[in-house]
């Protein structure tokens, strides 16, 4: 199959910026994520076709996320994460993120709480 561009978009995902991590080895990982009650983590890296074809779905489900939940928040929120960019290979490595696209669903709480390494 061929390839997509390169620079393929996450338009509709925002991406997991190096800011919302504590700096280097400390507790917790996270300190800031999105406001909902869970987070899908997506690790991809931009050269990899099965990220590539995989995009555009997360990018509808996304869509389908955006309304907020019947408690005034959002239910789940979506943050990409690009393993290809140094500053966030420790997350890649605590998820263990070796084979990619790889989905990581959990309480934004439990993200923001001490993980283990």
């Amino acid at each position: 199959y061929k390839l997509l561009d390169s620079s393929f978009p996450h338009d509709w995902v925002p991406t997991l910026q190096a800011s919302a991590l504590s700096p280097s080895g400390l507790q917790p990982l996270f300190v800031d994520l999105p406001r909902a009650q869970y987070v899908l983590l997506e690790f991809f890296a931009p050269w990899c076709p099965h990220c590539q074809h995989f995009a555009p779905e997360l990018a509808k489900v996304a869509q389908a996320l955006q309304s907020p939940a019947a408690s005034g928040g959002a239910l789940v929120a979506i943050q990409a994460v690009d393993c290809e960019r140094l500053e966030l290979d420790r997350v890649c490595q605590w998820a263990e993120a070796s084979m990619m696209p790889k989905l990581v669903l959990a309480a934004r709480d439990i993200l923001l709480g001490g993980l283990g390494p």
